[in-house]
């Protein structure tokens, strides 16, 4: 027997459907922390979502687009994530903003020969050497030469020395960027931090 195949608005449906299931399974048993039913409408959930996120691709569209997508509720965040991991993001003008977005999403940015590809978030060393979370990003010429870099913490920094990497020039003018965050080593709040 042949399985029949499943419509994007199907896919749409059945995932916005396991994100209320998966609501009212917590609410339902909010107070019943062995119950194993609101992990299983999680599970469910989650495969909804991503599967949806990969056929979004594959087909060209975006379910953020849809009406449906708010029921997708604070699962959503899970569509988001994996729709933007390695998404191609063709770029017309590089710039640091343009980087630190696409790394924050997760995309693969593209500029002419180059391409610009983030990880997904995982646990690397911050500069103290303390564990912390962050994307590594890979950067690709297509003449073989590549770069990896990774700066915990710091996605301005890394924007811009991704900037400075491709274009082999550092950036002039304003980057628009948000400073980056202290750590907890770096001592008392100033104004001249970067």
């Amino acid at each position: 027997m042949q399985r029949k195949k499943v419509s994007y608005f199907e896919m749409l449906v059945m995932t916005a459907l396991a994100c209320v299931h998966h609501r009212r399974m917590l609410e339902l048993y909010k107070d019943d922390d062995n119950s194993h039913y609101p992990d299983r409408a999680a599970d469910e959930a989650m495969s909804a979502l991503l599967t949806l996120a990969a056929a979004s691709k594959a087909e060209g569209r975006d379910a953020r687009t849809s009406p449906l997508y708010e029921s997708f509720g604070p699962m959503a965040v899970h569509y988001e994530e994996a729709y933007e991991q390695w998404r191609p993001v063709e770029c017309q003008e590089l710039t640091p903003r343009v980087i630190f977005d696409a790394m924050d999403k997760g995309n693969k940015l593209i500029w002419g020969d180059w391409v610009i590809k983030a990880s997904r978030g995982q646990e690397v060393t911050d500069d103290y050497g303390l564990p912390a979370w962050d994307r590594i990003v890979t950067v690709t010429h297509s003449n073989g030469s590549c770069k990896t870099l990774e700066y915990s913490n710091r996605p301005r920094h890394r924007a811009l020395e991704i900037y400075r990497v491709v274009t082999g020039t550092t950036f002039d003018g304003d980057d628009g960027l948000p400073r980056d965050p202290r750590h907890m080593y770096d001592g008392d709040m100033d104004d001249d931090w970067p």
